[in-house]
């Protein structure tokens, strides 16, 4: 039959999830991709926790001020290993696409930020144009 064979039958496997596990798969040998994989996915995942997870605490220090670090790091630390283990019980597509979505959100307070300080940039070019 028509779905046993080629594209028809690697696209009933294939998701978004294992589809660079079947390509080191076919590349390396099926043993070997998976855990060349899994490897980098390890590594990939535990550098990317620990830098957001010191990049958050730095910010939260930022915003809430010196007299309340301490406080505001171990909230933002609860929250933070609230949503690490939501992340490893919930589905792999719905935490990359969640991700993807508060990566997205974070364009709002930036694109603001840059209209409103748009008039204090050219006023800066301004100045160092006439020098």
């Amino acid at each position: 039959p028509l779905y046993e064979c080629g594209a028809a039958a690697a696209s009933t496997v294939l998701t978004k999830t294992n589809l660079a596990q079947t390509a080191f798969g076919m590349v390396f040998g099926e043993k070997f991709g998976a855990i060349f994989v899994a490897i980098c996915l390890f590594f990939f995942a535990f550098s990317t926790v620990l830098s957001w997870n010191l990049f958050g605490k730095i910010n939260v220090v930022w915003l809430f001020g010196e007299k309340n670090a301490q406080k505001s790091t171990r909230i933002y630390t609860v929250i933070a290993l609230a949503f690490i283990v939501l992340g490893t019980i919930m589905s792999n597509d719905l935490v990359w696409e969640l991700t993807d979505a508060f990566n997205y959100l974070m364009v709002l307070p930036n694109a603001i930020a840059l209209f409103a300080l748009t008039k204090m940039v050219t006023g800066s070019l301004n100045e160092i144009e006439k020098k």
